[in-house]
């Protein structure tokens, strides 16, 4: 049976006043959504009132859009208690602030875009500039470009994504205000993608796909794309420009399209891959498509959009590329391949237990916004990889730690790559410690070392092949290599035994944090306790088998009894909850003593000798830091893998060269 999606009986749907009632009816307070393993999901705020869009300035601050009016701030992961503006908004339905962009030029000219729906003079949808000053902006700095056609009673469909283009040119998808005959027409803007400059009295670009057509008059030339129903998100890839709409179908079908100068994407008449009769002129077929009740998956509002090509990639690569999306109802983040022809017959799994996304975006690090409506407030949340960058060896950034290797004498790292080729590489000399971590970003680690004679950090980049050399240190510091500031790097930072001081050099902003902690013979062990994304300063008193925390989220410290005098701290998410557990290696005995996070149970095991170095990391790639050891005798790295219990062995290395493990880096 043909599909007549131009029924008139059939109730338009509306996916903020309808579609998320229903899914917060049964979903879970701030529930947690389960990305892939090695993955970590950080919840950045969940204290926003229904937000419906955001973007990510040059700078990394995240501006948000409350579906009220006001535009709200994230700077350096933190909500800013004042709104960088207010708008008067009509927030009826689907109505309200609905979009924002940055200017290509915003580091020099300041400008901030946004589309709103106005009341005044009749209800209707607006795209405006400001001028940002700092995290506000500067009052009586608004520019109307463009107001569109007034509204209807009807309160859904309104569209409101905007995007700058490769082009410079401003990009505007705008609904149909749930009247199907505006899609199909050239004499008005709803239905539609539009195409402006961003430049006060000279709105519409000469190539626009009808400037030259005598039908098409006035600011109905900045049409770009038609035959849209509520295109409420889109996306441009900033490798080639190509543009993919996401149109909200009706009662079967979502939709990704491939954006297109003069295309239309057939509805009313067209649903999904579906259309009642012959399809209209300039008809393209969606990319891709899935139904709200056949296959998988299902949903019901097809939001967020955002290709996976950031400047530095953090994600492993089999995501590099990708066509990242979501669905208000569906509760994931899926993606496609944007190379694979059309149509796409399915798309990947990345998260579930999303709570209602609404909009995607990506930091310049790599790392993936998920911004949600929530229950029972909204909340912005961020999946970095991997889940603790600053305690992994994982070279070839497959997910997997690598059996490693530095040869004290001559320098070389020998990695046992878990996806590559064994590689030798030589950097650093005699007297060094190693330091490795990604330092860089991308998300796989970086070759580092410490030189305590002047203080230096040498650390080859992955991510270009370029070394850096970073002062930051003195001869008797130990090297504390973490993520202190939360941006996905790992920070140099050093614990000063002789002043108990930690001097931490922030890779977010440049600056020193100098903080006093513990005593001259503390053992540091840092880690993410608190699973906010942040190195913890944290120390353990071998005296009193104690550590002392001092969590990001709070600065209130913490104690906790854990060890004896001669245990060795051992850091890791053996739980794989996000967050460091304590856990200490026992040589006299080889005992191995976990206080999971996620329960506070403990895990105990024997596993080593009293002369084996302890090197515990995620070698099976399942999210869990496993029990491992390296023997130095012989050579052999002997590893519990959390994922199925069994013994794996490798040789690699041994004392007789004179080599030290790198994952022992990280045991102090």
């Amino acid at each position: 049976m043909m599909l007549d999606v131009r029924r008139a009986a059939r109730s338009s749907r509306t996916w903020i006043a309808a579609a998320i009632l229903v899914v917060l009816s049964t979903a879970p307070m701030f529930g947690a959504s389960t990305p892939p393993l090695a993955f970590k999901e950080i919840v950045i705020t969940n204290t926003l009132d229904l937000p419906t869009a955001m973007a990510v300035a040059p700078d990394g601050r995240v501006f948000v859009c409350l579906q009220t009016g006001a535009l709200r701030v994230i700077d350096n992961d933190i909500l800013l208690p004042t709104p960088f503006a207010t708008l008067p908004v009509d927030a009826n339905g689907e109505r309200g602030l609905l979009g924002v962009a940055f200017d290509p030029a915003f580091t020099s000219n300041h400008f901030v875009y946004v589309y709103y729906t106005a009341t005044t003079p009749a209800i209707h949808n607006r795209v405006s500039r400001f001028t940002a000053n700092g995290n506000v902006a500067v009052p009586g700095s608004e520019v109307v470009l463009l107001d569109l056609n007034n509204l209807s009673a009807a309160t859904n469909h309104n569209g409101g994504a905007i995007h700058f283009g490769l082009d410079g040119k401003l990009y505007i998808a705008v609904g149909e205000n749930a009247n199907t005959g505006n899609s199909q027409t050239l004499t008005n803007l709803l239905g539609k993608v539009l195409r402006i400059n961003p430049t006060p009295g000279n709105i519409i670009p000469t190539d626009n796909p009808f400037f030259n057509d005598p039908n098409v008059v006035g600011v109905n030339k900045a049409i770009w794309a038609m035959g849209l129903r509520n295109p409420f998100t889109f996306s441009v890839n900033p490798v080639n420009g190509q543009i993919f709409i996401n149109d909200v179908g009706q009662v079967e079908w979502e939709e990704i399209n491939i954006g297109a100068p003069g295309a239309n994407y057939g509805w009313p008449i067209c649903e999904g891959n579906v259309c009642g009769s012959a399809p209209p002129p300039n008809y393209v077929a969606p990319l891709y498509t899935y139904h709200h009740v056949n296959g998988t998956p299902t949903g019901c509002a097809i939001t967020g959009g955002h290709f996976y090509s950031p400047n530095g990639v953090q994600f492993p690569s089999q995501y590099v590329g990708k066509y990242f999306f979501a669905d208000v109802c569906g509760g994931f983040v899926r993606y496609i391949d944007p190379a694979a022809p059309a149509p796409i017959p399915a798309s990947t799994p990345f998260s579930t237990g999303v709570i209602a996304a609404v909009d995607l975006a990506l930091t310049s690090n790599g790392a993936l916004y998920v911004l949600q409506r929530g229950n029972p407030v909204g909340l912005l949340i961020k999946y970095v990889y991997p889940s603790n960058p600053e305690k992994t060896v994982d070279f070839d950034k497959d997910g997997h730690a690598d059996v490693s290797v530095w040869r004290q004498g001559t320098g070389v790292w020998y990695l046992l790559n878990s996806a590559s080729a064994p590689a030798g590489i030589a950097w650093g000399t005699a007297g060094d410690k190693p330091t490795p971590g990604d330092y860089d970003g991308d998300g796989a680690t970086d070759i580092a070392v410490f030189r305590p004679s002047n203080g230096a950090w040498y650390i080859l980049q992955s991510s270009n092949g370029v070394f850096a050399i970073r002062f930051f240190g003195q001869n008797g510091d130990v090297p504390m290599p973490g993520d202190y500031d939360g941006d996905g790097k790992t920070d140099p930072a050093v614990f000063r035994p002789s002043t108990s001081t930690w001097f931490i050099q922030r890779s977010s902003d440049g600056q020193a944090t100098i903080m006093n902690w513990g005593l001259s013979t503390d053992t540091p062990a840092s880690g993410d306790y608190d699973g906010d994304g942040k190195t913890d300063i944290a120390i353990w008193r071998p005296s009193e088998g104690r550590y002392y925390i001092v969590p990001s989220t709070t600065n209130i410290p913490i104690a906790a009894n854990w060890g004896a005098n001669g245990d060795r701290v051992v850091p890791g998410d053996y739980d794989n909850d996000g967050k460091i557990d304590l856990a200490i290696f026992r040589p006299s005995t080889g005992a191995w003593w976990i206080q999971r996070s996620s329960d506070g149970g403990v895990m105990s095991t024997s596993f080593g000798l009293p002369t084996d170095t302890p090197v515990p990391a995620d070698y099976d790639g399942d999210g869990k830091t496993d029990i491992a050891v390296w023997r130095s005798s012989t050579g052999i790295f002997w590893i519990l893998r959390s994922s199925n219990g069994a013994v794996m062995t490798s040789s690699w290395g041994g004392a007789t060269f004179g080599d030290v493990a790198i994952a022992a880096s990280y045991i102090k």
